[in-house]
């Protein structure tokens, strides 16, 4: 809860641009992103159109990941990685094909909030939450 607190803190008119600092800390508390998973630190390419999630979310025991790549033009590489909190990979599969499922068990992932993410070619395109019970 605290990495969130602080990861997920806003800047603004008052706080400054140049935090963390002794005045203002890390900045305001945003509860409603502490609570919905900000993705501080995680950049994501913009503008490009690919289809990622997941269900049962949270789940306890087994999950299907659902993918769509089939807006991109030409990639050499795509694959599917889960990371805990800190950004530690914890999981990561290939994507043979330019759509399809991963019937994802929790197997030994700890009660907990994971991400999903979708990387082709080296970038980063698409980041979901993954909850775990």
């Amino acid at each position: 809860m605290k990495n969130a607190i602080l990861a997920c803190a806003d800047q603004d008119a008052f706080t400054g641009s140049s935090l963390p600092d002794n005045s203002w800390g890390h900045g305001k508390v945003n509860a409603y992103a502490v609570i919905h998973g900000c993705l501080i630190g995680i950049d994501e390419v913009e503008g490009l159109s690919v289809e990622l999630t997941n269900y049962p979310n949270p789940f306890s025991e087994f999950t299907t990941i659902r993918y769509n790549l089939s807006a991109l033009a030409d990639h050499q590489k795509a694959e599917l990685k889960i990371t805990d909190l800190l950004g530690k990979e914890v999981m990561k599969s290939p994507l043979l094909a330019a759509s399809g499922e991963i019937a994802f068990s929790k197997n030994k992932l700890v009660q907990g909030i994971y991400f999903y993410s979708i990387v082709v070619d080296g970038k980063l395109l698409k980041t979901n939450k993954l909850v775990v019970l």
